[in-house]
């Protein structure tokens, strides 16, 4: 197989987990495509965390605590951020653009600025509940597991307000 592959990866007690794999689509043969290397974002992602509900009345601290675990992820239109049925490895909050949530083939929502996916997968250890696209030039802050469970175990805080976003989808879903 000769198409190069974007592969992220992490280490944890010596185990090298495989995060994130997916075929490069952003190449220098693309003029009107994201570079990947330009740098990222624009935003200072403190700022963008305290418009998100789930970290909304932390301490400046806390959240800058946050920012600084959170790296920086730029995904074309059309590229997949999570597949539905895969491992997750990541949580993610929307700083610029616009993503598709697609449940087997159904676009289900639409998700900009200050919106955040990735956490169910994260907290229950199964796969992916929905497949997240690019709709537009998309910028996200991503945090692994290993940086996401700590960060709720340690703030109370943040353990209720994603009790509520979750129980909130819930009932959206019975609902329909």
């Amino acid at each position: 197989m000769n198409n190069p592959v974007d592969i992220e990866w992490a280490v944890d007690d010596g185990t090298v987990y495989l995060l994130q794999c997916r075929a490069v689509t952003t190449t220098a043969a693309k003029s009107s495509a994201i570079d990947p290397t330009a740098a990222v974002p624009e935003n200072d992602p403190a700022d963008v965390l305290t418009s998100v509900p789930l970290f909304a009345g932390l301490s400046d601290d806390d959240v800058d605590r946050i920012a600084s675990l959170c790296k920086a992820r730029r995904f074309a239109p059309g590229d997949v951020v999570i597949r539905e049925g895969s491992g997750g490895a990541s949580f993610y909050v929307i700083d610029s653009g616009a993503a598709r949530v697609t449940i087997r083939d159904d676009e289900v929502a639409t998700l900009g600025p200050g919106d955040h996916f990735g956490e169910i997968a994260l907290i229950d250890g199964g796969p992916r509940s929905a497949t997240v696209t690019a709709a537009t030039d998309l910028v996200c802050y991503g945090l692994t597991f290993w940086e996401f469970r700590p960060l709720v175990e340690q703030n109370g805080a943040i353990g209720w307000k994603l009790l509520q976003a979750l129980a909130k989808r819930l009932r959206a879903v019975e609902s329909k």
